[in-house]
């Protein structure tokens, strides 16, 4: 049986809006070459957005092609992701030549008193079409190593979205690969752990 995009599980989440879809996915695919570079700041917990801030919801949209300054530094376009997301990106994005929209390296707010983040990857489908070969080359790579993916710690797994473009009020198919905590997993234990799940993920792309 050949999975479809609407086959897979729905991520709810209370909102996942962009101001202008088409015009990021252009941006996107022309590589926005010459834009003004992008300032992004690190908040002691890792976020990067425009003030380095924890409190921000989400961070810059940036494509490849523009340029960043990080922390004052210039950096290209990867520059915007968070560290623990840093090889993963791009490494999806290669292999499946994407657009991805949204990242987040899973955040420890424990010490803030507000509950954490878990890590994910969010990939925007340009067309049903697409979203349905997104679907299958990505569950084909997460099948294949299912076995090194089976953690206590750490669930990897391929959810679907809408995407609501706030100017037009249409609704795009998205894709997460969330790297979930399990409900009898601490978040310690998640974050121990992390980084070795992920590592094998950026293998299974980049393979």
């Amino acid at each position: 049986m050949t999975v479809t995009w609407a086959d897979l599980p729905v991520l709810s989440r209370g909102k996942n809006e962009m101001g202008d879809v088409a015009g990021f996915v252009a941006r996107w695919e022309s590589g926005a070459e010459g834009r003004a570079r992008v300032a992004v700041q690190t908040s002691g917990f890792g976020n990067r957005n425009r003030d380095g801030s924890p409190d921000r919801p989400s961070a810059v949209a940036v494509v490849p092609g523009e340029g960043v300054a990080l922390d004052g530094e210039p950096a290209g376009w990867t520059g915007a992701l968070e560290d623990g997301v840093r090889e993963l990106v791009p490494a999806v994005v290669r292999a499946l030549d994407c657009v991805t929209y949204s990242s987040c390296q899973g955040h420890d707010y424990r010490a803030l008193g507000r509950p954490s983040r878990t890590r994910e990857v969010c990939l925007l489908a340009r067309t049903p079409e697409e979203a349905d070969r997104l679907t299958r080359e990505s569950v084909g790579r997460l099948h294949a190593a299912s076995a090194a993916l089976d953690s206590p710690y750490v669930r990897v797994g391929l959810l679907r979205e809408d995407l609501l473009c706030a100017s037009t009020g249409s609704r795009w198919q998205c894709l997460s690969l969330l790297f979930d905590r399990p409900a009898g997993a601490g978040w310690t234990e998640y974050f121990a752990h992390l980084d070795a799940s992920t590592a094998t993920v950026v293998g299974l792309f980049d393979a």
